[in-house]
């Protein structure tokens, strides 16, 4: 095997692609290998070359080798199930065709039942590909529309079926054998690569934030830094959940022998994030503040009002700094060293070093305890005003905001450093089987862990779906027609005969899902453009345009939205016009040379498989172009014995193509038209009121106190007996409702995945009234993303051990503010259902937004009131002051974006400004004392 060690990983990617479509284009210019496709020509047909050959080449494109091992095999078992299917359905749809074509007077029968056939399969095919929404499935989506649109289109049986599966068999062989046998990448190698950046990432960023935060000289990592090294960590983080998709895939890998190490390990990479973006935020008000001098008032002098709160505030942090800069930064260093350290787990185990991970957690946790200890009474003094003597309200409030937002940072370190003992237990379970297996010689034991592993992955499968499932209960319907209301009574109400009816409404309402519509009209769509090969007058030219390809290209091309069918379809039509070009070019320069044109379409196919590597946004333009050259180049080859032009081939497969691409413009854009953007703001408006039930459920774990949440079992209080009393104390509330969270969070965040893709849909559809706000949108989303992870972050507030432990934080810090908190709690959620129903109408929205942040201030205010400052003994107090402190960020951001839907849908009236000039007094004086008019 060629080793090549100074190529890159993308270089060997693009040979292994270019290597598989010249073997594949070798089956239309060699005799011998052109032989085996011909020989399982019909008995009817014409002797010679088989014109179906340069499908091999076809097919070498869609399967290409550059995948891992483990995404091959996933996208092989999707394949030869795909095969299975198509051929069941063909034969049957071909067998009930012939039963009537041979019927005299039935033969307009045949053809219908045949097109039903043929769009019911098309219809089931393109709502597999929408529910798996799977890169490694559309190849197998693709497969299955060329099989059956050739053999239902030729009208042919066993002869033909067999041939096109037999063209896929050797086209899925030729890349299945360059992957695993040139340079093949492992899945599991790859996650195992990502994961390692991602630590060193980690690392890196950790410190970036620590020396934002604690910094003395005057060069502070500035906010171009830290979203620097932010972006670096998102773009290798990213990888990691598919990557351990695919890496399941390979059963046969003993490194994955129990997946669940690494789930674990990503699990806490997803935590970390989180964390980060509240360490992020610390680190910026930070530097915001050092540059506070720099912020002029109205008349361009520095305010003194801001100039006062900033020096208030800075004064906190140089505080804290002198205070706790010694063992802050030990706690960060040790975790930033730890997840170093931890990154060269792969790198160590053949060279032998040990890694001791048990330490790595001791020094952690020795770290953290001297950090809390320390951090704790430094809050407390700063929040009882020992350190630093208010003179005036003003300072008094500016530092109190202060020491709340300097609470949450050290809360949320704290939280980042127990996470990363959490990953480096996975990693260390981790280190243990890569250290067993490389020390194991017995083949046995292998064969039977690669067993193990594969009853694991059926039942991970089972699982994951059922997990899906539950997430889906966790929400409210969003849906109108909520059952159980006067306008939909519940079934159990209800007489039989109105059972019946209410399910026919269901299954109607269902019918009406944008899912079920897309798969139903190309199903019949792919129907109506098959329809001319079943007609006397239109079959013949048809066949002599090979429609079969149209058909092939409108179901490749017809995407679910607007935006995603003239994407493809405009990439599809400028690829198949070059590629024609080319083809026709090159063919008839040398017609008569199939060496040096096997040779020329591999040079050719290099800058087409660097875009399908590089450029995976541009993948699709990349096979389109080699598409066609196929079907012109390597076509007219084939068919050298019948006397056809290269030109007349070229236009011939460009009409075909392009006719089928048009007809996916027509069906996508006046059959039951979905529009991108208008997708997206109905899928807005669910999030909106899915993160806003996140809230609300949030709210309601930690309102009600542990002891009537959490009940014990006996009334008494105490067990009954001895036999009675548990061996193991009960479940933790935390342990009770994180796993819910960790599954709600998830859920949301795939969501904000979904919109990113819609969004960038949107770009492709035309718009009279000016372009789409993109970057408006973008915005959006941005804010979305950081309202989630403050929201993870206060979910990590209340769900720790000392809120249920320390009754004290109910009763002095929640039941006294009750009244100022329903206000909040009440404002925060209704401008979630204002944002949604705003996302979804796109009506001109009030000039007057609920005052969220207003009643913050006024549970701040109340909570200062609370007279528990002398009798504090510990800072767990600041629970709900750090709680309550992350809701400023989040309410931030909903006013961001209330503000930014207002300047997008319009306000109610003229504008917010001539709102509030109705209540300004200085204006109403002026109208008042000025002298009447006439």
């Amino acid at each position: 095997m060629l080793t090549l060690a100074f190529l890159s990983r993308p270089s060997k990617d693009i040979i292994k692609c270019v290597l598989s479509y010249f073997v594949g284009s070798l089956f239309t210019f060699v005799p011998e290998l052109a032989a085996l496709i011909a020989g399982l020509k019909p008995e009817n047909s014409s002797q010679g070359p088989s014109a179906s050959a340069h499908m091999v080449a076809t097919i070498a494109v869609y399967f290409n080798p550059a995948k891992t091992l483990g995404a091959m095999v996933e996208a092989d078992i999707f394949c030869i199930t795909a095969s299975v299917f198509t051929a069941v359905c063909s034969l049957l749809a071909m067998g009930n065709f012939w039963l009537f074509e041979l019927q005299p007077g039935w033969q307009w029968l045949a053809d219908a039942f045949l097109l039903l056939w043929l769009g019911s399969v098309m219809s089931f095919i393109a709502f597999a590909k929408l529910w798996m929404n799977k890169a490694s499935f559309n190849p197998a989506c693709s497969m299955a529309v060329v099989t059956l649109s050739i053999v239902v289109i030729k009208e042919g049986g066993w002869e033909t079926l067999l041939q096109v599966l037999f063209i896929i068999f050797v086209g899925t062989t030729i890349s299945n054998v360059v992957c695993f046998l040139f340079w093949p990448e492992s899945a599991v190698t790859r996650l195992q690569n990502n994961m390692t950046k991602s630590l060193v990432s980690l690392s890196t960023l950790l410190r970036v934030i620590g020396e934002s935060f604690l910094a003395v000289n005057d060069h502070l990592p500035d906010e171009q830094d830290l979203s620097g090294a932010v972006a670096g960590y998102q773009a290798v983080f990213t990888k990691l959940k598919a990557g351990l998709g695919e890496a399941k895939s390979e059963w046969a890998d003993p490194r994955l022998l129990d997946d669940t190490d690494y789930e674990a390990a990503i699990e806490s990479f997803t935590h970390l994030a989180q964390h980060m973006t509240g360490l992020r935020d610390g680190a910026k008000l930070r530097n915001e503040l050092r540059n506070s001098p720099n912020r002029n008032g109205e008349n361009g002098q520095p305010d003194a009002v801001e100039q006062l709160e900033d020096n208030a505030s800075l004064a906190v942090f140089e505080a804290v700094q002198r205070e706790l800069s010694v063992p802050l930064n030990a706690l960060i260093e040790t975790c930033s060293t730890s997840l170093h350290n931890a990154s060269k787990v792969f790198d160590c185990v053949p060279s032998g070093v040990i890694l001791d991970f048990t330490q790595m957690e001791e020094e952690i946790d020795e770290a953290l305890d001297a950090f809390v200890d320390l951090s704790n009474q430094t809050v407390l003094n700063l929040y009882r005003g020992t350190d630093l003597s208010a003179t005036q309200a003003i300072e008094s409030r500016a530092r109190n905001e202060a020491v709340f937002n300097v609470y949450f940072f050290i809360f949320t370190l704290q939280e980042f450093a127990k996470e990363t003992t959490t990953l480096l237990e996975a990693m260390n379970r981790i280190w243990n089987t890569e250290r067993r297996l490389n020390q194991e010689t017995v083949l046995g034991s292998r064969t039977l862990g690669r067993i193990v592993h594969v009853t694991s992955s059926f039942s991970f499968f089972s699982a994951s779906e059922a997990n899906h499932e539950k997430v889906e209960e966790m929400f409210p319907s969003l849906r109108p027609h909520t059952s159980n209301t006067a306008q939909t009574p519940a079934r159990e109400t209800l007489p039989w005969y109105w059972r019946l009816k209410q399910t026919l409404w269901a299954w109607g309402g269902r019918l009406k899902q944008p899912d079920v519509k897309y798969a139903l009209k190309t199903g019949m769509a792919a129907a109506l453009l098959a329809s001319p090969a079943f007609f006397e007058s239109t079959r013949q030219g048809f066949l002599e345009y090979k429609g079969e390809w149209a058909l092939i290209s409108f179901f490749v091309v017809m995407g679910p939205t607007i935006g995603a069918t003239n994407a493809l379809g405009l990439q599809r039509i400028l690829g198949t016009l070059l590629g024609a070009f080319v083809a026709g070019l090159t063919y008839a320069l040398f017609p008569d040379e199939p060496i040096l044109l096997a040779i020329l379409g591999a040079l050719y196919s290099i800058p087409c498989f660097w875009l399908v590597v590089q450029r995976p946004q541009h993948a699709t333009s990349a096979r389109f172009i080699l598409l066609t050259y196929n079907l012109t180049c390597l076509y007219a080859y084939n068919s050298r014995t019948q006397d056809i032009g290269v030109e007349d081939i070229a236009v011939k497969r460009s009409i075909s193509v392009i006719m089928g691409v048009v007809w996916a413009f027509i069906v996508s854009r006046w059959w039951w038209p979905l529009e991108a953007r208008r997708q997206l703001g109905i899928s807005l408006s669910d999030f909106c009121q899915e993160i806003g039930w996140l809230y609300n459920r949030l709210v309601r774990t930690y309102s009600v106190p542990p002891r009537l949440l959490f009940p014990r079992r006996t009334l008494s209080g105490e067990p009954a007996s001895i036999d009675q009393t548990p061996l193991m104390p009960p479940t933790m509330p935390m342990e009770h409702y994180e796993p819910e969270f960790n599954n709600m969070e998830l859920h949301l965040q795939m969501k904000l995945i979904e919109l990113q893709q819609l969004l960038s849909q949107t770009e492709s559809e035309p718009r009279l009234k000016g372009p789409f706000p993109v970057k408006l949108y973008r915005q959006v989303l941005t804010s979305l993303q950081i309202i989630l992870d403050k929201l993870h972050s206060m979910r990590c507030v209340t769900m720790r051990e000392e809120w249920y432990e320390f009754a004290a934080v109910h009763h002095d810090f929640i039941m006294p503010v009750q009244g100022e908190r329903r206000e909040m709690v009440g404002n925060v959620i209704l401008y979630f259902a204002t944002l949604s129903a705003a996302f979804r109408l796109k009506s001109p929205l009030p000039p007057y937004m609920p005052p969220a942040e207003q009643s913050r201030l006024r549970l701040i205010e109340a909570l200062r009131s609370v007279d528990t400052r002398s009798s504090s003994k510990d800072s767990r107090h600041l629970l709900y002051y750090a709680y309550a402190s992350s809701m400023q960020g989040v309410i931030q951001e909903l006013e961001r974006l209330g503000k930014t839907l207002q300047d997008a849908f319009g306000v109610i009236g003229d504008s917010t400004a001539e709102f509030e000039a109705l209540f300004d007094n200085s204006l109403l004086e002026s109208g008042v004392e000025s002298p009447p008019m006439g």
